[in-house]
């Protein structure tokens, strides 16, 4: 049987790592960080305490081989 990646699950938990890893970092304790439920990616939202508000997506995906193609999990 070939290997595979489930899309969802992979996603889910990415996120919940990213939320437990900023718990760990002292210069983020006054930050607040929003980790926004997405199937395919993980968006992040991090709000600084004068209110600046700075937004990333990280999108999730596999290598095909040995080739630089990149294969999404949409």
């Amino acid at each position: 049987m070939g290997s595979y990646l489930h899309g969802e699950k992979t996603a889910r938990w990415f996120q919940c790592l990213v939320q437990a890893a900023c718990w760990h970092l002292p210069q983020w304790r006054d930050c607040r960080l929003t980790v926004l439920p997405y199937l395919s990616s993980c968006k992040v939202k991090l709000t600084t305490p004068c209110t600046r508000t700075f937004s990333t997506e990280m999108r999730l995906g596999v290598q095909l081989d040995d080739s630089h193609t990149f294969l999404s999990i949409e």
